[in-house]
């Protein structure tokens, strides 16, 4: 059922849906550990690395790898 309703989906939505998936587990993952960030930032960095890759560096410079 909802695999069927899925498929008629724009991509954009799919997208919307999958992005605030991945933006909830990383502020909900960042509480648990301690690690202070708003969902504001994570959304930028996300959105900052769903950009085609155009052979520059595209990891966000806002994340700190350390």
């Amino acid at each position: 059922m909802i695999k069927d309703i899925s498929v008629t989906l724009p991509q954009v939505a799919i997208n919307q849906f999958l992005n605030s998936l991945l933006l909830s587990e990383i502020f909900y993952t960042n509480d648990i550990e301690g690690v202070k960030t708003s969902r504001v930032e994570i959304s930028t960095v996300i959105q900052e690395n769903n950009h085609p890759i155009n052979g520059d560096d595209h990891i966000s410079r806002n994340v700190n790898l350390s």
